[in-house]
């Protein structure tokens, strides 16, 4: 663990029911007056945002990102932005629209010098940007990094930097009830995994452990009650703080094993990306139990506690696995963990894609770096494993 930590954090969060009326009002101190707003395709998302859009502005709408990010269409609404004149943008989406945003918003004042082939980029002119998110994956959307699809090259591009981080930050627990099930269970997993990776790096610091501590309990807290009630916006609210408190941790702790994994996936397949993620948290968690084993205790201890189970002691290292399964049973009685093999994975290229995330720099922060050999043992266990 780190005995020192760095905080930045320039994002104005808003977040509880109801709160997308403070869009006007945001705009308002952002001197809005040409926005550009990107979505995906889903309509009735936008007719939602029409209802808190103020009439004194210009409005041009990008509604090209289906399911997934993609250095095309960040060309593409980068150029509309500027030849638009827009000053500002709100992304009213899931992370594909959200990421597309932090970039397009950065790209569209730095066109002659913006390196798609650069992983970090510096703090610089930028146009306004507002996030808004529909989904209950909300930890993107409070942190400098994107994810960027290059399909051309079959990879993930990772950018990071203070570049882009949204100016303001919206999330609305009213919004996810028109999600399914399936989709629930992936934001849910995404925000799971951003909250165990954070409190197991070796990057870690008691700021950080304090805040996903707190973001396990209220993640934990929304499960149950989305298992008496799906669409209980309470839950929605809980699992939506999670993962803005987990932003917080990431933001400190960096990337990990899971991320580098989902990564991997989402730069060859159209694959989503939480689903990824539950895909290959749980065996890899199972891996990095014995370098981590009070820690793992801590996330065990917190689930059955919460399951009123205070007088369950067994040994440590059967408790931290066990934690690590009921995890798993939690979000998969909202909707089951699709194995790779469903997700449209072929096993041939598992070794292939271990070898790249073998070689992905955000592995620096796990406590057990694992060689290809054991991160393709991890992958194989996610390609059929239901357990």
């Amino acid at each position: 663990m780190n005995r020192w930590f760095k905080t930045k954090n320039p994002t104005t969060v808003i977040a509880g029911e109801s709160v997308l009326k403070f869009l006007p009002e945001q705009l308002n101190q952002l001197k809005a007056e040409k926005v550009l707003i990107i979505t995906d395709k889903k309509e009735n998302y936008l007719q939602k945002l029409n209802d808190f859009l103020p009439h004194d502005k210009k409005y041009l709408h990008y509604s090209e990102i289906d399911k997934e990010t993609s250095v095309n269409k960040v060309n593409e609404a980068a150029k509309l932005a500027v030849e638009n004149n827009i000053d500002t943008i709100v992304a009213f989406g899931s992370g594909d629209v959200i990421d597309t945003a932090k970039v397009v918003a950065y790209k569209a004042k730095n066109m002659d010098k913006f390196d798609w082939g650069s992983y970090t980029f510096a703090e610089g002119p930028r146009l306004n940007l507002v996030t808004a998110t529909t989904t209950l994956a909300t930890t993107f959307s409070n942190t400098p990094f994107a994810f960027i699809k290059d399909t051309d090259k079959q990879k993930t591009r990772t950018l990071s930097g203070d570049a882009f981080f949204p100016h303001v930050s919206i999330v609305d627990s009213k919004i996810p009830v028109l999600l399914t099930p399936r989709e629930m269970a992936s934001g849910i997993n995404l925000t799971l995994s951003t909250i165990v990776e954070g409190y197991v790096s070796t990057l870690s610091s008691l700021y950080s452990d304090a805040i996903t501590m707190s973001a396990l309990e209220l993640l934990i807290s929304g499960i149950y009650n989305l298992h008496s009630d799906s669409s209980n916006e309470e839950a929605f609210e809980k699992i939506q703080v999670a993962g803005i408190l987990a932003s917080y941790s990431v933001n400190n702790s960096m990337l990990g094993m899971v991320s580098a994994t989902a990564n991997a996936f989402y730069g060859k397949y159209q694959v989503d990306y939480g689903e990824i993620c539950g895909c290959v948290m749980y065996p890899y968690l199972h891996l990095t139990v014995p370098s981590r084993l009070e820690k793992f205790s801590k996330i065990a201890n917190k689930i059955f506690m919460q399951q009123q189970q205070q007088n369950y002691f067994p040994e440590k290292e059967t408790l931290a696995k066990e934690g690590i399964d009921k995890l798993k049973q939690m979000v998969d009685s909202i909707s089951p963990t699709l194995t790779l093999s469903q997700l449209g994975v072929k096993r041939e290229e598992l070794s292939h894609i271990a070898g790249i995330i073998a070689k992905d720099d955000g592995l620096l922060s796990c406590p057990v770096i694992p060689d290809k050999h054991e991160i393709e043992n991890v992958l194989e266990q996610a390609y059929s494993s239901k357990e």
